[in-house]
């Protein structure tokens, strides 16, 4: 099964100061947060749905709550 949110790339900033920047309309801080953070949204939801095609309209859920 493939995670269609894998990222390889790691944010050098902290959650902290990326919500801070977010929080100020920094559209690239709140994309990195969630580059960062949607993988591991994804397999938490995809092991309460068993299927990847509710997780992955899920985790979008979740991440337009941000």
């Amino acid at each position: 099964m493939i995670n269609p949110f894998t990222n390889s790339q790691q944010s050098e900033k902290s959650d902290e100061i990326l919500i801070s920047q977010a929080i100020e309309g920094d559209r690239k801080s709140l994309e990195e947060l969630i580059l960062k953070h949607q993988a591991w949204i994804y397999n938490i939801v995809l092991r309460m749905v068993f299927n990847p095609h509710d997780a992955e309209d899920m985790t979008q859920e979740v991440l337009i709550k941000l």
